[in-house]
């Protein structure tokens, strides 16, 4: 008996998860201001703050981000597809395409997002501060991409392995 991809499903599922949040943050959500001065913002880097917000809100829902968004979730389902269909190895192949354009898509709104906050920002504290939390954010989205990938192609190899003991044990 074939043991299940659980950690297929697992891992689709929790992609499909943050796929639906990103329809829902993209499609549905509409940006609003808020009064930062209420948790002793000055007035000055509330506004810039909410200026930044409105810019990574646009920034989100560019043509480019909009394109590698589309491409990630049709990726997806690819994935989901072919895992579906007990094609094991395009489930596993189209889901490491998913997981490298993810990672190239982090490194873009990362590039980029550090140059809305060059614009809006005017202390070199707050221009630290927001850079650290968007690398924080990177880096901690890094991490869990390659924790993915490495579960994701660790299995591949070993399903390789277990055909090519299988094709072995078959020709004896």
């Amino acid at each position: 008996m074939k043991k299940k991809p659980i950690y297929l499903y697992v891992l689709l599922g929790l992609s499909a998860i943050g796929t639906l949040l990103g329809v829902w943050s993209r499609f549905f959500s509409k940006f609003s201001e808020v009064d930062y001065t209420q948790i002793n913002f000055s007035k000055e880097l509330s506004d810039q703050t909410n200026q930044f917000n409105q810019l990574y809100f646009e920034f989100l829902r560019n043509g480019m981000n909009m394109i590698i968004f589309f491409v990630m979730t049709a990726l997806l389902i690819a994935s989901i597809v072919f895992l579906v269909r007990k094609n094991l190895q395009m489930a596993n192949i189209s889901y490491i395409v998913y997981i490298l354009v993810s990672l190239l898509s982090q490194v873009y709104v990362y590039i980029s997002s550090k140059g809305i906050v060059g614009k809006v920002f005017t202390s070199p504290e707050n221009i630290a501060t927001h850079s650290n939390s968007l690398l924080l954010g990177t880096v901690l989205g890094f991490i869990i991409s390659l924790i993915y990938l490495s579960i994701v192609v660790f299995k591949l190899i070993q399903q390789q392995k277990e055909a090519e003991k299988a094709e072995l044990a078959a020709n004896e």
